[in-house]
């Protein structure tokens, strides 16, 4: 299994090479990782029949020998599930790789087991490959060398004398040749270079220590930001997670660097250059982030470490069954684990509560603002004209204006003969 998560090929030699293991198994520092990247497998099947612990030590091997290609894929695509794993944005990582990962065998690993006849086969042919090549080598050298040295004595006679013969006429043309096609190829290389559409992924050295970006780190649109320009929030992030980065930040890459924000309840939406980042996170971020920040017991520490973000993770769900237990009373936790962050904040808005809350959830909700009260008055509207089939509505046609110019006229004209009827005019 180490073999095939190393992506080694079952059917090459480098099959039969020894894969990513530690040096010391047993290393506090490596049993801290695995608690942090694998602590919902370990919750449910630790210390059972069926202990993972030996797998997930292998698991965990080769995330940290190809843990410098998945920050690169992150780079490369800002969002994806690779910038989740807990891992990559803890300083773990780094003393991890550098100090505890070999690939060389030792004490814990003393022979490479699993690896199929055909392999062995293959290395053994492979050896005698080599062999027959140097031996076909050697024996073609020293005829040519036989030839070359007649010739040359030949060649040289020739070329005293002031003479030319077909050897010395083959070898300046094929000089000529030589020299035409290099230029040739350095032209055709220049071209393919600018005009080439593949991107490979450019792999980000995981050893070295994250940078911590200051506020105007970052210049990109004209002005000064505390996160790159490619920075995105990873998509439907789990409460556990996005609680770790709401309390310890994330490692990001940018340009081939790797850089540690800062956590994420110091952003603000003035932070973030992409408007979809900054509505994700104001709608899904900050509602569920900010209501488990409002437990009694919860206080920033000055060292915050995975088991600070454990306990304070635990806390905060306590005091969430407290303001919205009805989410609790049909779901296990089972299935509230696969809930994203996003279906937390929806769950937890005051409409939700007052819809299908308990009446324990409904007494401790807060007074309502100016923009959850409902309407004082009743607000009401008349429509003119009969209403049709479908909802539309037909109004009476407007008068034309010619004709409202002539009623006025008669009007007018009938109040004045009213006033003066029967006046009789000087003689």
């Amino acid at each position: 299994m180490g073999q095939l998560l190393n992506l080694k090929d079952p059917n090459t030699v480098e099959f039969a090479s020894p894969c990513p293991h530690w040096k010391d198994p047993d290393a506090p520092i490596i049993l801290e990782a695995i608690q942090l990247t694998f602590g919902k497998v370990l919750l449910f099947h630790g210390e059972t029949q069926h202990d993972p612990m030996g797998v997930l030590s292998v698991l965990l091997a080769s995330m940290c020998h190809h843990s410098s290609w998945m920050l690169g894929v992150s780079q490369k695509h800002p969002g994806h599930p690779f910038s989740k794993i807990p891992l990559l944005s803890s300083p773990l990582l780094q003393e991890l790789v550098s100090e505890h990962l070999t690939l060389e065998l030792n004490v814990h690993v003393p022979v490479i087991t699993g690896i199929p006849p055909h392999v062995e086969q293959l290395r053994q042919l492979e050896e005698l490959k080599k062999h027959c090549i140097k031996i076909k080598t050697a024996v073609n050298t020293f005829n040519d060398t036989i030839q070359d040295a007649v010739s040359k004595a030949i060649d040289e006679k020739v070329k005293e004398s002031g003479g030319i013969n077909a050897a010395i006429l083959d070898a300046r043309i094929r000089e000529l040749e030589g020299n035409l096609l290099a230029r040739l190829d350095q032209i055709s290389m220049g071209s393919r270079g600018r005009c080439d559409p593949f991107v490979s992924v450019e792999v980000v050295e995981a050893s070295q220590v994250p940078i911590v970006p200051k506020v105007n780190e970052f210049y990109y649109k004209g002005q000064y930001w505390c996160v790159p320009e490619n920075f995105e929030l990873p998509k439907d992030t789990k409460r556990l997670s996005g609680w770790r980065m709401w309390l310890c930040g994330q490692v990001v890459v940018s340009k081939n660097v790797s850089y540690k924000l800062k956590p994420f309840r110091l952003l603000k939406g003035k932070d973030l250059y992409k408007k979809s980042v900054e509505r994700d996170f104001t709608t899904k971020w900050k509602p569920i982030f900010r209501l488990m920040e409002q437990c009694p017991m919860f206080e920033i520490s000055q060292q915050v470490d995975e088991s600070f973000v454990q306990s304070s993770f635990l806390q905060a769900t306590e005091f969430l069954k407290s303001r919205a237990g009805y989410i609790w009373e049909k779901r296990d936790d089972r299935v509230l684990s696969t809930w994203s962050i996003g279906t937390w904040s929806r769950n937890i808005q005051r409409s939700m509560i007052e819809k299908y809350g308990t009446e324990a959830d409904k007494a401790v909700l807060p007074v309502a603002t100016a923009r959850n009260q409902p309407d004082k008055e009743k607000r009401t509207f008349v429509l003119c004209g009969d209403a049709r089939a479908g909802g539309r509505v037909r109004r009476p046609n407007k008068t034309p204006r010619r004709q409202a110019i002539e009623e006025r006229r008669e009007t007018v004209a009938d109040a004045f003969g009213d006033v003066f009827r029967g006046v009789a005019p000087d003689a």
